[in-house]
C-alpha cells in the first residue's frame, strides 16, 4: 500500500470521524494519577464502536515492565480464523507481524502460508532472549520457520517452489534496548518519525495493476465485474509469485532484493533500526492501514475514506489488491499504540 501521509485531501475527512471513535488512551488512577493498563474488557469495549466491530486480539496476563499500552486492534479482512496479521506482546517485546498473502494454493491443516508464518513468528518472539540484539532476533525467528519446514517435511517442496515459503513482514520493539526493528513493510511512528518502508517493486506492481484495471474499464467492464475478477491482480500475479526469488537474496547484482521472514537468512544491514527515547509514544501497524496516524480512530478514519472512494485501491489507496466483495477491507489490519516510560 502506498503511504499517503502527505496527501492533504485526506485530512479533512479525519476529524469528524475520529471524534466519534476516539476513546481514552489510558486509564488514570483517581488516587495517584499513575497510568494504569487498560483491561482486555476496556480495550474490547472501546474498539466495539469501530465500524468493523471489536478487536480480535487479547492482551496476555504478563506485560512488559514500564510499558503503558494505550490501545490495540486486530481485525481480519474476512474472518479471525483466516487473519494473517498478528500482535505479539511479551514481557520483553512488542511486535506487529503481517503474514504475506499466499501466492500459491499451499495450505497445511487448513491454514495458508501467511497465517502459518505469522503464528510461527509470534511464538518465536515469546522465546527470544530478553536482551537479544537485532541480528540475534533475526536468526532466532528465521530458524523457527526453517525448523518448521524440516519438522513437516516441506524442505524439498519449498526449494522447488519458492513461492510456497511462509512469508511475513514485521516490526518489533525491544524493551531492553529501546529499539524498533523494521523488517519489510509493517509500519511505525514515534515523535516526528514515520516509516512505512514500502518496497519499490510493490509500487511498480500496484501501478501495473491499476493500469490494467483501467484498460478493463475502458473496454467496457463494469465496476462490479472488475471488483469480482480484478484482472489487474491476475496480470501481476506471475511476478508476485516469482518475487520470492528476490527475498533475502544476497546476489549483489539484484537491486530489488528485499528482507522478509521466510526461513532463509536475512541480511541485518537491510533491516531498519530506530532508537526510541524514553517516555515516547510509539505506534506500530501492518500495512492494512494505508495512512498510519497517531491514534487508532484517525487511522481507521483514513482507511474508511479510502474504502469509500477507492475500494479497488487503484488511485488514492494504490495497492497490489483491492477489496474483495464480502470482505471488510482490502487487507487484514493490526495496530498497537504504547509508551515506554
Amino acid at each position: 500500500m502506498k503511504p499517503t501521509h502527505h496527501r492533504a485531501q485526506l485530512h479533512k475527512h479525519i476529524s469528524a470521524f475520529a471524534l466519534i471513535l476516539m476513546s481514552p488512551s489510558i486509564l488514570i488512577s483517581s488516587q495517584d494519577n499513575t497510568p494504569q493498563m487498560p483491561s482486555n474488557t476496556a480495550l474490547i469495549q472501546s474498539s466495539a464502536t469501530l465500524p468493523d466491530g471489536p478487536t480480535e486480539y487479547r492482551l496476555p496476563e504478563q506485560l512488559p515492565t514500564g510499558i503503558t499500552i494505550a490501545e490495540c486492534y486486530l481485525k481480519g479482512k474476512k474472518s479471525p480464523a483466516t487473519c494473517e496479521d498478528g500482535i505479539a506482546v511479551t514481557p520483553h517485546f512488542i511486535a506487529v507481524i503481517d503474514g504475506a498473502t499466499s501466492k500459491s494454493d499451499f495450505s497445511l491443516d487448513g491454514k495458508k502460508s501467511g497465517r502459518l508464518a505469522m503464528e510461527i513468528i509470534c511464538r518465536s518472539i515469546n522465546t527470544l532472549a530478553p536482551d537479544a540484539t537485532m541480528p540475534q532476533a533475526l536468526e532466532h525467528i528465521t530458524s523457527s520457520i526453517a525448523d518448521f519446514y524440516t519438522a513437516h517435511g516441506l524442505n524439498e517442496e519449498i526449494a522447488a517452489a519458492p513461492n510456497k515459503r511462509f512469508v511475513a513482514n514485521g516490526v518489533i520493539y525491544s524493551v531492553a534496548r529501546r529499539e524498533l526493528w523494521q523488517i519489510g513493510d509493517c509500519q511505525l511512528r514515534y515523535a516526528d518519525t514515520i516509516s512505512s518502508n514500502e518496497k519499490e517493486i510493490d509500487h511498480i506492481m500496484s501501478t501495473a495493476r491499476a493500469m490494467m484495471n483501467e484498460t478493463a474499464l475502458a473496454a467496457g467492464m463494469s465496476p462490479e465485474e472488475l471488483a469480482a475478477t480484478d484482472p489487474g491482480r491476475q496480470f501481476i500475479m506471475q511476478f508476485l509469485q516469482r518475487q520470492a526469488l528476490l527475498q533475502n537474496n544476497p546476489d549483489p547484482r539484484l537491486q530489488h532484493s528485499f528482507p522478509v521472514f521466510d526461513g532463509t537468512p536475512i541480511n541485518p544491514s537491510k533491516v531498519k533500526v530506530f532508537k526510541v527515547p524514553a517516555n515516547t509514544e510509539i505506534v506500530l501497524s501492518s500495512d492494512g492501514y494505508p495512512d498510519l496516524r497517531p491514534t487508532l480512530a484517525e487511522s481507521e478514519s483514513t482507511l474508511r475514506h479510502i474504502l469509500t472512494v477507492d475500494p479497488m485501491c487503484m488511485h488514492e489507496g494504490l495497492s497490489t489488491k483491492g477489496i474483495t466483495p464480502g470482505n471488510l477491507s482490502f487487507d487484514d489490519r493490526a495496530y498497537i499504540r504504547f509508551t515506554h516510560h
